[in-house]
């Protein structure tokens, strides 16, 4: 019988813990070295490596990963120039990126940062576990039918066993878009309640 999905109710360390199984099997090492604060690169990630890692991860927890990085999606969204300009990161774009990540991520990212460095930030395990968390928020769990816990079913999908139904799994990029625009929204809300 397959395993219920992981859920947004886990912890912080049962998060940590499954991806750092993840992780240690695909980098062939111990998993005591995926720490919260470990990069990708001290571990010894390459490109492919976080291929598979991300392949392995939307398997895991019953999630679809963004394919492409939260600040790309807030210049659709936002204004190319409201995000960024001439590759650094405008205050309103370092501003997004401290309500996304996980403040120990943000915390070496100097206020002039330019697209590279913050894409760096990306490479940390916390960030990792983090984005995990948003898109288990967002994933199903439980069929509307019958209240039966989903199990993994055909690509991008979750089923429910009992009642033989699926239900899509929303892109990680669709999850940022939905976050970015009530982002959006609260600032602007904050903006005009504030005296001038």
């Amino acid at each position: 019988m397959p395993t219920p999905l992981p859920t947004a109710a886990w912890t912080d360390a049962q998060l940590l813990d499954l991806f750092a199984g993840v992780v240690a099997r695909s980098l062939r090492i111990d998993a005591a070295r995926v720490t919260p604060d470990a990069t990708f690169t001290a571990l010894g990630a390459e490109s492919l490596d976080l291929v598979e890692i991300t392949l392995d991860v939307e398997l895991a927890f019953g999630v679809l990963w963004p394919e492409r990085h939260v600040l790309e999606i807030a210049r659709e969204e936002l204004g190319p120039a409201t995000v960024s300009d001439e590759g650094r990161i405008t205050a309103l774009g370092m501003a997004l990126l401290r309500d996304r990540l996980p403040v120990a991520a943000c915390a070496d990212l100097p206020a002039e940062t330019t697209i590279a460095g913050a894409t760096a930030a990306f490479l940390r395990v916390d960030v990792w576990v983090h984005v995990i968390r948003v898109l288990l928020a967002a994933a199903p769990r439980c069929c509307p039918t019958c209240g039966a816990a989903l199990v993994l079913g055909s690509p991008a999908r979750v089923a429910c066993r009992p009642c033989g139904r699926e239900f899509d799994l929303l892109p990680g990029d669709e999850v940022n878009r939905a976050w970015i625009r009530q982002w959006r929204e609260g600032r602007a809300g904050t903006a005009s309640a504030s005296p001038e």
